[in-house]
């Protein structure tokens, strides 16, 4: 029951993940990276009132790297953060892109390759955050669960106890007549 909760929470956060992920890519242009006169920041414009403006998709670090036919990079978005330099990016892209892998994950990056016309897109999405609460939720399931099941096998032993006595009085009494 434990691994199975666990599993399903897994399955269900990687999901979520996937999704906006795919959702990123999606709404990714290369005019609207900076300097092209798109938006601002870099990102998707999504709108005003978009079901992508959630607060988990807001708060999600995306990366991305355009990379022409040739594996030259054409823009890179490090979403403003400094935790991988453009040439960094551009690296795991091009090794993403040579391995024909398109979706799966890379240290605490999950990575999406996209066909884009004229560019392949490779988008990733820090999964730092999840994978600890994902490792605290183990923790927490090892720890809790194995006691539970400490307590309900102490706890069986001494009902079994209580159960089996009266039989066994009985069977002394029957073997004594």
């Amino acid at each position: 029951t434990l691994a199975v909760i666990y599993a399903s929470s897994y399955h269900e956060v990687s999901k979520t993940n996937r999704e906006m992920l795919e959702r990123y890519v999606e709404l990714y242009s290369l005019e609207a990276q900076p300097g092209a006169g798109g938006h601002p920041d870099g990102r998707p414009d999504m709108g005003r009132h978009a079901p992508e403006d959630t607060p988990a998709f807001r708060l999600s670090t995306f990366y991305s790297v355009a990379l022409s036919k040739n594996g030259e990079m054409l823009a890179a978005d490090n979403d403003g953060r400094f935790v991988y330099d453009d040439e960094e990016l551009a690296e795991i892209a091009r090794e993403i892109a040579d391995g024909g892998k398109e979706h799966g994950s890379r240290g605490s990056l999950m990575f999406l390759m996209a066909d884009k016309g004229g560019y392949t897109l490779v988008a990733f999405m820090d999964n730092t955050v999840m994978q600890g609460s994902m490792a605290t939720l183990f923790r927490y399931t090892c720890v809790f669960g194995g006691g539970a099941i400490l307590l309900l096998f102490f706890l069986a032993i001494y009902l079994a106890k209580k159960i089996v006595k009266p039989l066994e009085e009985s069977y002394r009494r029957q073997k004594q007549f």
